[in-house]
């Protein structure tokens, strides 16, 4: 979901939002042809009957099994515990979603 504006209502929404009037164009994220993305949730926290929602084309993926990748290194102490964690879920549910929230340098990016 990302908010967009026509380029031809945009002088006039700008000109409506005082607080936006310093820096205009720092609000641009991409330009097409007639319009300008500006920061996802921008509709929520300036609204305005000039802003536009896009969602796009909302693809779906089906996960695939890859048995061809195998961890060959050795998990840390501070990281057992939660590839533990991990692995119940998975046995649990037959799949984990989410994020794992560790402090820096555990090495969670890239555990398999």
């Amino acid at each position: 979901m990302w908010t967009y504006i026509k380029k031809n209502k945009f002088d006039e929404y700008i000109s409506s939002q005082p607080k936006l009037q310093d820096a205009p164009n720092e609000l641009i994220l991409h330009e097409t042809e007639d319009a300008y993305f500006l920061p996802r949730l921008f509709a929520t926290n300036y609204p305005s009957q000039h802003l536009e929602i896009f969602t796009g084309k909302q693809e779906i993926y089906e996960p695939v099994l890859v048995n061809s990748i195998r961890f060959k290194g050795e998990l840390r102490d501070e990281q057992v515990p939660i590839i533990n964690r991990l692995i119940d879920i998975y046995n649990r549910d037959g799949f984990v979603n989410g994020i794992v929230k560790a402090r820096p340098g555990l090495g969670v990016s890239c555990p398999f």
